[in-house]
């Protein structure tokens, strides 16, 4: 997973640098971004891949711009090869337009394009955001605060495997920003479809698949029906034939205390094809027996 990207103009005048992992602190930002320009400054003008230590560093150097990725030495070169040359083209685009300060906003982009994306997406106050506290381990809030647009998340280490890019986006279900929902359901990897487990919810839900699969037609679906401890709330089933895709049941206020938090991530690492530890403990039991 990328941890941080270095981009600086052909004075060596640092222009962006942006965090976008949880392994690097801000000291080792500044640490890597000197000692790293004096490693590179001289490289050929080709994108170079390079361990150093823990991490693997992805380089181009330019005319106008030396471009610096520091990811995680288990990352594959070819992506990180790939995001260099796509990043580098875009970097050097906004310069010529004179428009640096949206360098930063380029790099979150390019970067989160490596990750696998997880959407959560439903009417307001159906507990989406509370459902992505339990899928960050994040402590659950006690008073409801409306999602603004969108909120970025990028997934912990560990909770769906090790060197997982997950990134978690709870989009605002506020009908003013309809219009901006297929922008931000776009390149989900995974929709996970939430509702309060109340009819209106639910058929409002099953209207908006539509507009789900138009604006990311590969996305894998998962219904949530939460709020199940609610007098009138739907089974789990009963939701689940409605919207017609594969749902689970949940009250997510109080999963944090329960059993369903590791269950909900179970459900989403089986969706999504991630081995659980489970899984891989077998793996190495199966190659053990036949060496």
């Amino acid at each position: 997973m990328i941890q941080a990207v270095f981009v600086y103009d052909a004075k060596g005048n640092l222009l962006a640098s942006q965090k976008t992992g949880r392994v690097l602190s801000d000291c080792d930002i500044g640490r890597f971004s000197n000692v790293i320009f004096r490693m590179v400054q001289f490289a050929p003008s080709e994108i170079e891949c390079s361990a150093l230590g823990d991490f693997m560093i992805c380089y181009l150097v330019s005319n106008d711009v030396s471009l610096i990725i520091v990811a995680e030495r288990s990352d594959s070169e070819i992506n990180l090869t790939r995001t260099c040359q796509k990043l580098s083209e875009r970097i050097e685009l906004l310069i010529h337009q004179n428009r640096v300060h949206d360098i930063s906003q380029a790099i979150i982009e390019n970067v989160y394009e490596m990750s696998i994306k997880i959407s959560l997406f439903g009417l307001p106050a159906v507990g989406k955001t509370t459902i992505s506290c339990l899928i960050m381990k994040d402590r659950i809030p006690l008073i409801h605060n409306a999602t603004i647009g969108v909120e970025v998340k990028m997934v912990p280490e560990g909770i769906f495997g090790p060197n997982r890019g997950l990134v978690l986006w709870d989009i605002g279900g506020q009908s003013r920003f309809r219009s901006l929902w297929p922008r931000y359901l776009s390149g989900s990897n995974l929709v996970i479809n939430v509702t309060d487990s109340s009819l209106y919810s639910t058929l409002w839900s099953k209207k908006m698949l539509s507009l789900v699969q138009k604006a990311a037609p590969d996305a894998l679906l998962l219904g949530i029906a939460n709020k199940q401890d609610l007098p009138q709330a739907l089974t789990g089933p009963r939701v689940e034939s409605i919207l017609g895709i594969p749902t689970t049941e949940l009250c997510a206020i109080d999963a944090i205390h329960s059993d369903e938090r590791e269950s909900l991530i179970d459900t989403i690492r089986n969706i999504l094809g991630i081995p659980t530890d489970d899984d891989k403990s077998d793996e190495d039991s199966a190659s053990a027996c036949v060496f």
